[in-house]
């Protein structure tokens, strides 16, 4: 059997990005700031002057996957580069009837979807862990992207499958 992947709820992103660390990062790096001790800017976005390619890398739009550090998951570009999509739906009344549960709000009569992680043309405040942005369930541009999870095999709560796929 083929194993389910799927997009993950906004929570599951949220607890991706912040890479396990107790508290809640500002950043998916970890800490409350942008640049490192050198100067260099520790993921893909817009500086504050607009100048793109002011990363220390000289890369003007998306960058190679493994161009920045990963997080503590190594999990790499959870802020900047693209933003990412993610299975729930939004409407106004999304944190307050779904976030504190932690369920996927899919409706699908509802086209208007949430995107995190900020990207390449954002400025610093969008790849906030916490921040959302919202886009129409149609939309394609190469700054939009994704990245799958896969249900756990045992149980339909994620929850329960700690050791399930855990490196060997």
């Amino acid at each position: 059997t083929y194993p389910n992947f799927r997009l993950p709820s906004y929570t599951q992103w949220m607890y991706a990005a912040n890479g396990g660390i107790e508290w809640c990062n500002v950043y998916s790096w970890g800490g409350m700031y942008v640049r490192d001790e050198n100067g260099n800017l520790k993921q893909n976005f817009k500086t504050a002057n607009g100048d793109y390619s002011d990363n220390g890398k000289g890369i003007a739009f998306v960058s190679p996957v493994d161009a920045y550090e990963p997080n503590n998951f190594g999990l790499y570009d959870m802020g900047g580069n693209v933003k990412e999509w993610v299975n729930d739906a939004y409407s106004l009344s999304y944190f307050s009837n779904c976030v504190p549960f932690d369920p996927v709000c899919i409706d699908e009569n509802n086209p208007i979807k949430i995107v995190v992680g900020g990207n390449f043309h954002s400025p610093a405040r969008e790849l906030q862990i916490g921040n959302i942005d919202t886009e129409h369930k149609d939309n394609a541009r190469g700054d939009l992207g994704f990245r799958c999870v896969m249900s756990c095999p045992e149980s339909k709560n994620p929850r329960t499958c700690n050791n399930a796929f855990k490196r060997k």
